[in-house]
């Protein structure tokens, strides 16, 4: 991974800056930030936005049309990334699975989220204990992370605050239907 080029798409700079008006979720973007940073001062990565800055939403009323523009957008990426071997950075769900599938590598700034959350939806119903260890397991195998417990455990408290997951039996978690 030795100076790959990291392709972080324009619209995401503009969710990071609002999404970092929001208290809860400034301390993980600052802490995405760093990483990068010092990935990139490190020589693992070099940095690179590209895209339109301004995102379909406010410039593209017709949601049809808007979801055409979004995903011309998307593959624009998606072939960018391909052509330069580089990391795509993004939170877009849809966007890192097409990456997955292409062989693209991601990161995501909220990716222990993510992974606390996939986790669920895949057991359906799990323990709080074997959640902890499997998404340990996975982060270290899948990403090369290591998680900590309090952070899994902040992620389910987030995820539980927002009503998307529930806790059943005493610690038996679960996602809503929501």
């Amino acid at each position: 991974m030795f100076n790959r080029e990291l392709i972080i798409p324009a619209t995401v700079t503009y969710e990071l800056k609002r999404k970092f008006k929001l208290y809860k979720e400034r301390l993980g973007i600052v802490k995405s930030l760093a990483r990068l940073y010092e990935m990139q001062e490190a020589g693992y990565v070099k940095l690179r936005v590209i895209g339109d800055l301004i995102p379909e939403q406010v410039i593209v009323k017709d949601k049809e049309l808007r979801e055409l523009s979004r995903d011309f957008r998307d593959t624009a990426i998606l072939l960018e990334a391909l052509k330069s071997n580089a990391i795509l950075f993004t939170n877009d769900k849809e966007l890192r699975k097409l990456a997955l599938l292409l062989g693209i590598a991601s990161i995501s700034y909220n990716s222990l989220l993510d992974d606390v959350e996939t986790i669920i939806r895949e057991k359906r119903r799990i323990s709080k204990n074997d959640l902890i260890k499997i998404v340990k397991e996975y982060a270290k195998e899948i990403r090369g992370e290591e998680y900590a417990k309090e952070d899994i455990e902040a992620a389910l408290a987030y995820l539980y605050f927002s009503k998307k997951i529930k806790y059943y039996k005493g610690d038996i978690i679960e996602i809503t239907s929501s």
